[in-house]
Formats: structure tokens, C-alpha cells, sequence
């Protein structure tokens, strides 16, 4: 992959949200707050600033499809599936209730809002 974001030629029929940068690990932090149950509003508008810098918001709103494992770009698919995953599990200190299970980030996140969203119509 590393050698695919050197030739401007061969990165050219990737998506850009199928392209890692030099800064996307792992153990990236992309926001300051961490979604604590109460905070989910303010949480979720700075997730998606961050996705929307990093051209990862297709990852979200479904537009970046996972695509079938004959495909090439299945592998990048996957491993910059997990990255968001892991930025997701990072930016929450309920870890243990959700995240840890999570494979596919966009089915996680649909879950996820509608817990809060259940959880916020209930506050009203």
C-alpha cells in the first residue's frame, strides 16, 4: 500500500478514502472528547468533522461500500475499515459496551446513534 501512495498514477483509481496517510494509525486520537454517554451531540458533530478531514466520512453515511472479497480493493477496505473502528473505540470511554465488537464500522455506527438517540428522546 505504501508503494500505491508513491505513484500518483497508481493511487489515481483508488478511492481517497481507501488511502492511508502517513499520520492514520491505530492509536490515533481524532478528537479531545471522548463520548461519555452524556456528550453524545457534541461527540458526534466532531467525529464527523474529523472523518469529513479525513475523507472517511463514506465510511459513515455508506457511501464507501464494503466490497466483495474477490475484489482488490477488499484488503484496503478491511484494514481501513478497522482503522475507523479503532479511532471510533478511542474516542469513547464506553468501551467495553459496544465498540469491542464492532467488524464493520458503518453498521456499528448506525447502532450506536440509535442507542443515543433512543437514550436522548427519553431525556425530553
Amino acid at each position: 500500500m505504501t508503494e500505491d501512495n508513491q505513484n500518483p498514477s497508481a493511487s489515481a483509481s483508488i478511492p481517497a478514502a481507501l488511502v492511508l496517510n502517513q499520520s492514520d494509525n491505530p492509536r490515533t486520537q481524532l478528537i479531545s472528547c471522548h463520548l461519555n454517554g452524556q456528550n453524545y451531540i457534541t461527540w458526534s458533530n466532531a467525529m464527523l468533522i474529523a472523518l469529513q478531514a479525513k475523507t472517511k466520512l463514506g465510511f459513515i453515511d455508506g457511501t464507501v461500500k464494503k466490497p466483495d472479497e474477490s475484489d482488490p480493493l477488499y484488503e484496503q477496505w478491511v484494514t481501513y475499515n478497522s482503522m475507523l473502528v479503532m479511532w471510533f473505540f478511542n474516542a469513547t470511554i464506553l468501551k467495553r459496551k459496544g465498540f469491542a465488537a464492532v467488524s464493520c464500522l458503518c453498521t456499528g455506527c448506525k447502532s450506536l446513534v440509535g442507542r443515543f438517540e433512543k437514550t436522548l428522546l427519553l431525556r425530553q
